[in-house]
């Protein structure tokens, strides 16, 4: 039996990108932001830091933060 339905292949991801990142913070305006995953988070940090002006950190393992 042959079935003809339409077919359309969507390519989902469970993580947001990073100009949802970006549309993100500016929408919540955090006091501080904590970055604990990603490809490059000490960049991200410092970029949210010099570029944004927020206060971003991104710990390393092991390091502590006040929040």
């Amino acid at each position: 039996m042959e079935v003809d339905l339409p077919v359309e292949y969507l390519d989902l991801s469970a993580h947001a990108g990073r100009s949802d990142l970006l549309n993100f913070i500016k929408w919540a305006n955090p006091e501080k932001i904590v970055l604990v995953h990603g490809d490059a988070p000490d960049k991200f940090a410092q970029e949210l830091n010099e570029d944004f002006g927020y206060n971003a950190v991104a710990p390393k393992i092991g390091e502590r933060i006040t929040l």
